[in-house]
């Protein structure tokens, strides 16, 4: 029933038990096969099965009153647990598990862990982890994890990471993937801010900070002090970013002023353009570029390849319904001087648009189409595009 009353009388901790049921607590060295308790389990030592309790489960509680042990001694304490734990506040494993743990609210084990936990609150994994942690609130991994975090806040790695965090906040000391020399899984961040050290792995989020990136970053914000890889932002932050201006006209507008951030790999360009002259042309677009540069001859020469998505304003108003400009290029461009290069570029234009009124007035209709159809009730025109300008990257 409880401690001290139960068939073991009074020294239950020196017995191992195959099935125990505990109307209020249970306490033996070890269980074998199931142990139900109506508030509490405690197991001395390492044990399997299946464990319910009301409020927690306990394997390995001798460990627990740290301060009376040595490392030594708390080592030899540790116990291990395989199988079921079930409780409604929470689970606690002093040494290794391998299993499913299932809690109200806290998991925590100190040891190596291979399964699955989820938790109302909290998962903690002390050592390595190499399965699924889902949790209300946050997931913590003391070293390195291959598995799969899911969290309602947070997920953290203090090690490694070469599985899975998705959450609002993710952190790991290193992000692996690709790349990297371990031949495990790629680590992947999902999540509103996600932060890392090295980084050859993925991370998509609204702003991603790393160290050393050498993975591929997408998001709003990208921050990292070394790059190395694939950063897709709308800007790009830090002393490892390579930043720039460029000023061109094209064969649909007058003028378009741009900043680009990113590395020498991929720059992502933030642009404006604007018509002065005519008022039958389209007034005004704002965009965004990916760009691909390829270095020739000590730079003297790039190479590049771009892709530009231009949303068309027919008025000074900005334009809700659907008008966007979809451009592949290719461009060269040769050095001046004090790091300024002209450039000239050539590609398609893909103009989709919905019937506007204010578009029709406007009468804009591009100089050598190639073809005009319809497209999901959306007109398509395609036509060459040509740019020439200037820029600093």
């Amino acid at each position: 029933m409880v401690p001290g009353l139960s068939s073991h009388r009074i020294e239950p901790n020196n017995f191992y038990n195959g099935i125990s049921l505990n109307l209020i607590a249970g306490y033996s060295a070890g269980n074998r096969i199931l142990e139900i308790g109506g508030v509490s389990n405690f197991n001395k030592y390492s044990s399997t099965g299946i464990q319910i309790a009301g409020l927690s489960n306990i394997v390995g509680g001798d460990r627990r009153e740290v301060k009376q042990y040595k490392t030594k001694e708390l080592q030899e304490l540790s116990a291990n647990f395989q199988g079921i734990q079930i409780a409604g506040l929470q689970n606690i494993v002093t040494g290794d598990f391998k299993g499913i743990q299932l809690s109200g609210g806290i998991n925590n084990n100190d040891g190596i862990f291979y399964g699955f936990q989820t938790a109302g609150l909290i998962n903690k994994t002390g050592g390595y982890l190499y399965g699924l942690q889902i949790s209300g609130l946050a997931n913590l991994v003391m070293n390195y994890s291959s598995g799969f975090q899911f969290a309602g806040l947070m997920n953290v790695t203090r090690g490694s990471l070469h599985g899975i965090q998705i959450a609002p906040f993710n952190f790991a000391k290193e992000l692996y993937g690709p790349k990297s020399q371990s031949d495990l899984s790629h680590g992947l961040q999902v999540g509103l801010f996600n932060k890392t050290g090295n980084m050859d792995g993925y991370q998509i989020g609204l702003v991603n900070k790393s160290d050393d990136s050498k993975g591929l970053q997408i998001g709003l914000v990208n921050i990292m002090q070394r790059s190395g890889g694939y950063p897709i932002a709308l800007l790009n932050y830090g002393s490892g970013v390579q930043a720039g201006m460029r000023v061109w006209t094209n064969d649909y507008l007058l003028s378009n002023v741009g900043f680009s951030t990113g590395n020498d790999k991929l720059q992502n360009i933030l642009y404006y353009g604007k018509n002065f002259l005519n008022d039958n042309e389209i007034n005004w677009v704002i965009g965004y570029g990916l760009e691909r540069n390829v270095y020739i001859n000590n730079e003297d020469i790039i190479i590049s390849y771009q892709l530009f998505s231009s949303w068309v304003n027919p008025t000074e108003k900005f334009n809700k319904a659907l008008n966007m400009i979809l451009t592949p290029m290719f461009s060269v461009s040769k050095h001046l001087d004090h790091g300024i290069y002209l450039y000239l570029g050539v590609g398609l234009n893909a103009w989709l648009k919905t019937e506007n009124k204010e578009m029709n007035a406007n009468n804009f209709s591009p100089r050598w189409i190639i073809s005009e159809s319809e497209l999901n009730s959306n007109n398509l025109l395609l036509w060459p595009a040509l740019s020439i300008g200037i820029r600093t990257n």
